[in-house]
Order: C-alpha cells, then structure tokens, then sequence
C-alpha cells in the first residue's frame, strides 16, 4: 500500500508503528531479542557457502559445453578451488556448531 502524501512521509511512518504496535498487543506478541554474535557468523557463513555451491554447479554446466583445451582447465581449476572452499566452510561451520 502506498502512502497517499508520498513515499518517504514521517505520518505515514508513524501510522504505520502504531498499526504494528496496536497488532503486537492485540495478537499477545513477545518482543525478539537480538540474534547472538554466534548465530550472525553461521548465518554469513552458510550465506558463503551457498553462494559457492551455486558457482559449483555453475562451473560444472560449463564444463560439459566447453570445447576449447584452455577453457576447460582453468575451469577445472576453479571448480577445484571451490570444492576446497566449501570444505573449509563446512569444517567452520562445523567447529563452530560443536563450541556451542
């Protein structure tokens, strides 16, 4: 829904909070906490590892096109060197899951 005196508008904010506020009390909501320093670096870190799974499968689909012998190594060479990062992401993923 668009604010009808504009987008960036201090009413339409302050309508907007106390909406929010009046359906926090009506539906009994418990405030949240901020998220822990622990949880904020698995998150980064699973945010990493997912965007190198994609760059894997990236890598893999254009190898199986690739003609030229050049072409072909270094992409080889990259996919290499993403599969030893998403191991070393895994393993901190999983020295950090077992410190808690």
């Amino acid at each position: 829904m668009r604010c009808p005196l504009g987008d960036v508008n201090i009413a339409c904010r302050v309508t907007d909070a106390r909406i929010l506020a009046r359906m926090g009390a009506a539906l009994d909501l418990d405030p949240q906490g901020p998220i822990s320093q622990d949880t904020f670096i698995l998150r980064g870190l699973h945010v990493a590892r997912a965007a190198l799974i994609k760059d894997r499968t990236r890598l893999r689909n254009r190898a199986q096109t690739q003609t030229m012998a050049v072409l072909k190594r270094q992409t080889k060479a990259r996919l290499a060197q993403v599969v030893r990062q998403i191991a070393e992401l895994d393993a901190e993923i999983a020295a950090r899951i077992a410190q808690e």
